[in-house]
């Protein structure tokens, strides 16, 4: 399976993941999240699909391409909104508990995998594999956070916010 092939399976299979989480939970956040999620991972798909549609698979394509999805202020401010609206310690299920594992251990394994393509991978092609393992390593960050805020949202809040203390 060559790599691009390998990537629209893996946005479509955390699309479908995320859906499925997000019927399993009650935990209204997390709904957000994995809804979120589900988008990003659809999203990514179909621009993963039209770059790879685009004969040559050319430098400017892939530029066009990073551009497209590489705008991380959507991830923090999704965060910050969603965090915003969820005052209260929600309680957390073994259900929910368990799809924390699945949501992060999908994001690691694709992670893992485009890093161990790195290194046969031509130039045109790390680029994209880097990019490829930044927005893993988002995901996966965004699940954390959430599920952070969820175990302990005001050490969580002290965190985000660099709250110190004078003694």
């Amino acid at each position: 399976m060559t790599l691009f092939k390998k990537a629209l399976q893996f946005e479509l299979e955390g699309n479908q993941m995320y859906k499925d989480l997000m019927e399993r939970t009650n935990n209204p956040l997390l709904v957000k999240v994995y809804e979120y999620m589900a988008a990003q991972e659809y999203e990514h798909y179909n621009v993963i699909k039209d770059y790879g549609n685009k004969a040559g698979l050319k430098d400017e394509n892939l530029k066009d391409m990073l551009r497209d999805i590489a705008d991380m202020s959507k991830n923090a401010e999704f965060f910050k909104t969603t965090m915003g609206k969820f005052k209260a310690k929600l309680t957390l299920t073994d259900d929910d508990m368990n799809a924390r594992e699945d949501a992060m251990g999908f994001e690691q394994m694709a992670y893992d995998y485009y890093k161990s393509q790195l290194k046969d991978a031509d130039e045109k092609d790390k680029k994209f594999i880097e990019f490829m393992m930044e927005q893993e390593n988002t995901h996966y960050q965004l699940i954390k956070k959430a599920f952070d805020y969820l175990d302990d949202p005001v050490s969580f809040n002290a965190h985000e916010e660099n709250w110190q203390f004078e003694g």
